[in-house]
């Protein structure tokens, strides 16, 4: 539904009660999802200034969705230290436009 509605196809989606994969978990809500395309070792901002590229596009059904449903950015982030979380107000501005949150999970694994 949210690719038609986009018009951008996604790398992942589930749906409300489906199982996940290995394991017993039960979605509880829709999942669509959209990588950025860049390796795992490139820069957090870079991540997410290549995601806000390829939504830019978009952003005006993103946009429209928003105003009924749930728009997220998240981020999970696997590191041994923690990582500067500071973001531009170019990528603020791009999230606002469409109508977006943002979500962090920061896992550190140590050295």
């Amino acid at each position: 539904m949210i690719t038609e509605a986009v018009g951008l196809a996604c790398d992942k989606c589930w749906h409300c009660g489906d199982k996940r994969a290995r394991s017993i978990i039960v979605e509880k809500d829709n999942g669509w999802v959209l990588h950025s395309g860049l390796p795992k070792t490139a820069s957090l901002d870079a991540h997410i200034e290549a995601l806000l590229s390829k939504l830019d596009p978009f952003k005006e059904s993103i946009r429209f969705i928003s105003l009924a449903d749930t728009v997220e950015l998240s981020i999970v982030i696997y590191a041994p230290s923690p990582p500067a979380l500071n973001f531009d107000s170019s990528i603020i501005n791009q999230l606002t436009e469409l109508g977006a949150s943002m979500d962090i999970d920061l896992y550190i694994l140590g050295e």
